[in-house]
């Protein structure tokens, strides 16, 4: 039976391709439940684990085939470059935000008396569970520039996001 195998080692974090995987016929019974038979289904996704070559590739080795995926994965997929930032709880008190929805975060600073847009339409890059996603903690996606903003607006200050509206 045809499966998919790691054509070479695979480390953590290495995007799946067509140069580090291959086809090996193996039989059935050596096979995992979960083996991955096709490349589209995993090229440009993310392994999580280490993967010896000639191993199958299994669904629960790549990240974003796994439920919900991680975090590091979803950021990946949005834009690697940015970084992924939790604001506390109270920063969207009362807004219900989903994965996937873009915030605009604001610092509050020199004790309330002036605001400053630290980004605009930031992605939601994961939301914790609680009711009806209100006062959950949001995980966005912020430039490496905009993340330490946000940490010195969380730490010295007060934070708030904005819920932006999708497109343009």
């Amino acid at each position: 039976m045809p499966v998919l195998v790691a054509g070479k080692n695979l480390a953590p974090g290495m995007k799946l391709d067509y140069d580090n995987l291959a086809v090996r016929k193996m039989p059935p019974a050596a096979l995992p439940s979960d083996r991955v038979t096709d490349f589209e289904s995993v090229v440009g996704k993310h392994i999580q684990t280490s993967v010896a070559a000639g191993d199958p590739i299994r669904n629960s080795h790549v990240s974003e085939l796994k439920s919900g995926g991680t975090v590091a994965a979803k950021l990946t997929q949005t834009d690697p470059s940015l970084r992924a930032v939790a604001l506390p709880a109270e920063a969207t008190k009362g807004l219900k935000i989903e994965e996937g929805d873009r915030l605009d975060v604001i610092a509050v600073i020199d004790q309330g008396k002036a605001l400053k847009v630290i980004a605009e339409k930031a992605p939601v890059i994961a939301v914790s569970a609680s009711e009806e996603n209100r006062d959950a903690s949001v995980t966005v996606g912020l430039t490496p520039d905009q993340a330490l903003q946000a940490a010195q607006a969380i730490t010295g200050g007060k934070i708030l996001a904005v819920l932006a509206p999708l497109g343009g």
